[in-house]
């Protein structure tokens, strides 16, 4: 038997309004996402980034690029985290080292107590070491490509070079970044 043309419509307009809210809910089962998978830690990151909390960025971030090593986007919001949490004034450094007005710009960061110092060493190594992926094309995952990190790694390897003249003898063996 064949249904009247009005309940066929009736039932096809609730239907479509039962999708329109379940699709406006977003995900009304949040509870079933995986807060250890990689899409989670990304967005976990991105939002504790918005909120200054720059450890638990940092700390997401961090195992997103254990996930996934290949993901370009995760490498360099891990280095912008570390940045970021480490309270390293790139800006500052580099415009220290550039003033033309002294040549004490190095001298400057080599007169650095050892916690700051020590900040700039661990800050920088994970820097270099989440970028370099990207910029030799072993990062290929994501939105990032290898030209998109030329000038941060460039700056971060001056920065390297730069620190690596400093005494190095008061951080030996003291468990800091070389």
């Amino acid at each position: 038997m064949k249904r009247p043309a009005s309940t066929r419509g009736l039932r096809l307009g609730a239907l479509l309004v039962l999708v329109g809210l379940v699709s406006a809910c977003n995900n009304i089962w949040e509870w079933t996402i995986d807060s250890e998978s990689f899409d989670a830690l990304m967005s976990d990151g991105r939002e504790a980034i918005r909120a200054a909390d720059y450890a638990r960025a940092e700390e997401k971030f961090a195992a997103a690029v254990e996930l996934r090593p290949g993901h370009s986007e995760a490498r360099y919001y891990f280095a912008k985290a570390a940045v970021l949490n480490g309270g390293v004034d790139v800006f500052g450094l580099v415009q220290t080292l550039t003033d033309g007005t002294s040549n004490d710009g190095a001298r400057t960061i080599f007169g650095f107590p050892v916690g700051t110092a020590n900040s700039i060493y661990r800050v920088n190594f994970v820097v270099l070491e989440s970028l370099q992926p990207i910029h030799d094309g072993v990062a290929t995952e994501g939105d990032f490509a290898n030209t998109d990190v030329s000038l941060d790694l460039a700056v971060a390897y001056t920065l390297r070079g730069i620190l690596r003249l400093r005494d190095t003898r008061l951080h030996r063996g003291a468990g800091v970044w070389p």
